[in-house]
């Protein structure tokens, strides 16, 4: 009889324990890959005409640094966020350029590849928001800590729009500021919506603009009356509080806060001439002409949109 006993009470210990696992192993995560693939399009196709804006661009340098934030909304009506961070440029691939009838055109690629670890589950949407630099960045408005690669639950949307960032203070002088926003790169603003969880595709573009300075005093009707300039200059660009995603939120450059970049003026381009700069996107360009027959410091407000590549005609 005690023999029976203790095998009855064995079953039950069995049977509870069993159960015990069973609940434990039910509220465990359960996590999948999401594979992507990041493009960068570089050169004469990737932003603007071929040809264009008419002077040697700066050499490409791969990044260094990459900040990328995954937006996943589930059927349940949750959502996660997962960042991944990348801090090599061996982890992008090499500069290619395209073909087309077998003849190479100006747009170059590079590409990272990568995998972002995931909820598994019904997802409902998607959203990819990423920002690359040669330098490393401190991204204001958003948390790049650790844990990395790891999906936490966010209660609303982060604010990508209110993101911004500051020139870091490594990169001093405007012909280094010059190259340093010539290799930022950024998906544009809103994100890259995604719906194929097989491989995510998405495209980075220029987070800065292309200021595209013109001169020709000699034109019929020029207000220079065919007097060469003696200067040029681009004034209250900002240095702080950048934005990541939203390039047309950006304002001018505060008294403490601003830089400004000269136009390379020569003897041989002093009546005629072209020259192009990476400068922050703004809404207006605050340029500042001197010439010999020009009153010093004529200011000129270009009025001009944000947009990948600003052209100026000054005449």
């Amino acid at each position: 009889m005690k023999k029976t006993i203790n095998i009855f009470i064995l079953a039950i210990a069995l049977i509870l324990t069993a159960c015990s696992s069973d609940d434990t192993a039910s509220v465990q995560p359960s996590y999948m890959s999401l594979p992507f693939t990041l493009t960068l399009h570089d050169g004469g196709q990737g932003t603007r005409s071929m040809g264009d804006p008419g002077v040697a661009e700066m050499p490409f340098v791969k990044p260094a640094c990459l900040y990328l934030f995954a937006i996943i909304e589930y059927a349940d009506g949750k959502t996660y966020m997962t960042c991944h961070k990348g801090s090599t440029a061996a982890d992008w691939s090499d500069l290619q350029a395209t073909y087309e009838s077998d003849v190479a055109t100006t747009d170059h690629i590079s590409t990272y590849k990568g995998t972002l670890k995931i909820y598994s589950g019904a997802i409902s949407s998607g959203k990819i928001y990423a920002i690359a630099s040669t330098e490393e960045l401190t991204l204001s408005g958003i948390s790049t800590a650790t844990p990395l690669n790891t999906p936490v639950e966010v209660t609303a949307t982060p604010e990508f729009n209110a993101v911004t960032f500051d020139i870091p203070a490594s990169v001093t002088g405007s012909a280094n500021i010059n190259r340093f926003f010539r290799s930022v790169y950024n998906t544009p603003a809103g994100g890259c919506q995604f719906t194929d969880l097989s491989n995510v595709s998405v495209v980075l573009y220029h987070t800065a603009t292309l200021l595209d300075i013109q001169w020709d005093t000699t034109l019929a009707g020029s207000s220079f009356n065919g007097n060469a300039i003696t200067s040029i200059s681009v004034n209250e660009l900002p240095t702080k509080g950048i934005h990541a995603f939203t390039p047309q939120g950006n304002a001018a450059g505060t008294e403490t806060d601003m830089y400004s970049q000269a136009i390379t003026i020569s003897e041989g381009n002093k009546y005629m001439g072209r020259d192009a700069y990476y400068v922050p996107s703004l809404d207006a360009y605050h340029l500042t002409v001197n010439g010999t027959d020009t009153p010093k410091g004529t200011s000129i407000t270009s009025g001009l949109t944000s947009a990948p590549w600003v052209r100026i005609n000054l005449k």
